[in-house]
Order: C-alpha cells, then sequence, then structure tokens
C-alpha cells in the first residue's frame, strides 16, 4: 500500500464516519445540530485513530504469536534469532541464540559464532527482516516504519574458580607498529564486571583468572598479544554500554614467555 492508497483508505474511513448517526434530527435549535456533527466527527476521528493502530495490534500480534517476543527463524546450524518488538514504537531487536558447546573460555567458540551470525545479520539481514513482517498491509507501519536493530548480547562463561562471567565480545585484530611483525594479532576480550571499576586489586585478581583459559585460546589462535577489557553496565542500563573501560593487557616475547604491561584505562 503506498502513500496515496492510504490517503484513499482515510478519506473513505471519514465518509463511513460522518454518515454514521445520519438519521434525520429534528431540533430547531442550532446548538443540538452542531452536537450531532461534532459526535460523528468524534466518531471519524476515533475510526482514523485507532483502527490503523487495533489492525497492527493484531497483525503484528498474529507474526509474533501473539507475545511480542519470539523464537522467529532458526537458520542452519542450530543457531537461531531472537525477536524482541515494541508495537508502538515499531522497533524490532534480534540477536542470535544457539545450543553452548562450551563454557570456558579456552573454548569460546559459540561466542565467535554469535558475533559472526549478528554483523552478518547486521550486514545483510536486518532488511529482508524487515519486510518479512509484511508492513505492506499495515497503514500503522507505514506510518511509522519497522526499525530492525541487532540488540547488544553476551554468553555466559564459567572460570576454574567456578565464578560465571557475563562475556560481551571476543575478537582478533591485526597489530602494526615498532615490534610487531606483518601479520601479528591480538586477542580481545570484553566482559562485564560486578566490582568497581575503582577496585585496581579485585579487577587484577578477576582478569588473572580469566586470563588462565583465554591464554590457552590465544596461543591455539596465534595471538601475539591479548587485551582484557573490563566494563560497568551503563547508567541507562543499556545491555552492553560501558560507562568507563579498564584493559589488562599481556604480550608475548620472541622467546614464548608472557609478560603483562602495564594496566590501562580510559572514560568512555
Amino acid at each position: 500500500m503506498n502513500s496515496r492508497e492510504l490517503m484513499l483508505v482515510i478519506s473513505g474511513l471519514i465518509v463511513i464516519g460522518l454518515a454514521v448517526d445520519a438519521s434525520p434530527v429534528s431540533m430547531p435549535a442550532q446548538r443540538k445540530r452542531m452536537t450531532g456533527w461534532g459526535r460523528r466527527a468524534g466518531f471519524a476521528l476515533a475510526i482514523i485513530i485507532l483502527g490503523p493502530c487495533l489492525w497492527h495490534l493484531a497483525w503484528l500480534g498474529f507474526l509474533t504469536r501473539g507475545t511480542f517476543h519470539a523464537e522467529y527463524i532458526k537458520p542452519t546450524g542450530g543457531d537461531g534469532l531472537a525477536m524482541d518488538v515494541n508495537p508502538l514504537t515499531d522497533l524490532i531487536q534480534v540477536n542470535a541464540t544457539m545450543d553452548r558447546t562450551s563454557l570456558s573460555l579456552a573454548d569460546p567458540s559459540d561466542l565467535l559464532r554469535k558475533t559472526t551470525d549478528e554483523n552478518l545479520l547486521r550486514v545483510h539481514g536486518t532488511e529482508s527482516f524487515r519486510h518479512g513482517l509484511a508492513h505492506q498491509y499495515d497503514p500503522y507501519a507505514i506510518m511509522f516504519p519497522y526499525r530492525v536493530v541487532v540488540a547488544p548480547s553476551s554468553l555466559i562463561y564459567r572460570l576454574p574458580s567456578g565464578e560465571e562471567l557475563k562475556v560481551w565480545a571476543i575478537d582478533t585484530v591485526r597489530l602494526s607498529g615498532d615490534g610487531y611483525d606483518n601479520g601479528d594479532s591480538a586477542c580481545t576480550l570484553k566482559y562485564q564486571t560486578a566490582f568497581s571499576l575503582d577496585d585496581a586489586v579485585a579487577l587484577h585478581d578477576e582478569a588473572g583468572g580469566i586470563w588462565a583459559d583465554f591464554r590457552i585460546y590465544a596461543e591455539r589462535t596465534g595471538c601475539k598479544e591479548t587485551r582484557i577489557s573490563v566494563m560497568k553496565a551503563g547508567s541507562r542500563g543499556t545491555p552492553g554500554e560501558a560507562e568507563s573501560l579498564v584493559s589488562f593487557t599481556y604480550k608475548r616475547d620472541k622467546d614464548g614467555v608472557w609478560r603483562e604491561t602495564p594496566q590501562s584505562g580510559n572514560a568512555s
């Protein structure tokens, strides 16, 4: 439905609304006649406003099984996409879900796969996902188009101590500059802590516990450097939003020995 067709529909609703309660009224008073027209106009306005909204909620509720939150599609490989819809703002948040294969940071393949799925969705999938909701049959969604975003998400990993950790991202980046050879790379990890970012001792101990497992992954992938970034949830409560960041860096020298470099931190 294009904008011209939408205007025709709205015009039709106005005509229907004005025709409602159109039986002859033998009232000599102009005030009472105006009251009748006001009632008809109010009824027509209610149809114009509430009609598309009710149709939108019914249509969207049908697509999302009446919950506005559902396991929407399940691609190959066992991974899925979870959808969370705000029916008033037409904001659709999606993120990858999967059956876990490892809870150890020595094998973070689940998070790597999740990150890959979500990056592909950001690049290729949001537009087709939006059209998949068939908004062309939804006047409300024409006025307020669906917006699809890949929501920040994390996975829970377990440290050797038994502590559970919320990890937001693991990545590999190329290194350049003095002291690095062509092709050298760094493994990066970003996680959320329950400690204060001012508690340097607690954060160092926690990072050391992470490093015990993450080192295995870094050596298996041939990284020459690892960066463990600690973050706190933002003041607005947005998942993955960081108020500030503290990083612990470990470098491997030419003899294969890992050494911790001085701690760095910056406000974001």
